[in-house]
């Protein structure tokens, strides 16, 4: 029986190493407080909290690694890759996207400037967006390099109800996502985003 002892604790021991070992791509824990500070911004504005997103996450977490890696602060990198490159090569498939970066020394501090920008709060208080990726780096010239990359993947939208439309004539053609709404308008049946 003591031959087979050695067999039962290694197991357990690659299993204890393992779960020591953080995961590459998991947002951390100042990703998930940014994510509470813009989720409480969004419901006391009524708005539906978002989703991290883990493609959203590693594309802004690459984002602001890359802007102190190369000393340039700015949504278009050196190469010409734009937020919706990013997020593209990161295998999200968008219908609406949106991208805010700032440089602090704290959080909070982030934070606050990103919410006293108009363009920035526009982005974090978007009813349009369902998820978000957050990735914080520290390092560079403000101390911590975030990048907050917004979106809505192809695919979410949908009609909250089965019932036959109204029709009013006099609206041009419009396409959403296969639905067709030829030269009418339904009323009394929105198409929301989920």
């Amino acid at each position: 029986m003591g031959k087979y002892r050695k067999y039962f604790f290694i197991p357990l021991l690659l299993i204890f190493i393992a779960s020591m070992l953080p995961l590459a791509s998991s947002e951390s824990s100042e990703e998930f407080y940014m994510l509470s500070l813009i989720n409480n911004e969004r419901k006391a504005q009524g708005l539906s909290p978002l989703t991290m997103n883990s493609a959203l996450s590693s594309a802004a977490r690459a984002h602001s690694q890359d802007m102190i890696n190369r000393s340039f602060f700015n949504h278009v990198n050196p190469d010409g890759l734009t937020p919706s490159d990013r997020a593209r090569n990161a295998g999200y498939n968008f219908i609406a996207l949106g991208e805010n970066i700032c440089g602090n020394p704290s959080i909070d501090a982030g934070h606050s400037s990103l919410m006293g920008s108009p363009a920035h709060r526009a982005n974090i208080l978007n009813p349009s967006y369902k998820e978000v990726g957050i990735g914080i780096i520290d390092g560079g010239p403000y101390g911590k390099m975030i990048t907050q990359l917004f979106g809505t993947q192809q695919g979410e939208i949908t009609s909250p109800s089965k019932e036959t439309p109204q029709e009013v004539e006099g609206k041009p053609d419009i396409i959403v996502e296969g639905v067709t709404v030829s030269g009418k308008t339904e009323v009394g049946n929105q198409i929301i985003m989920k």
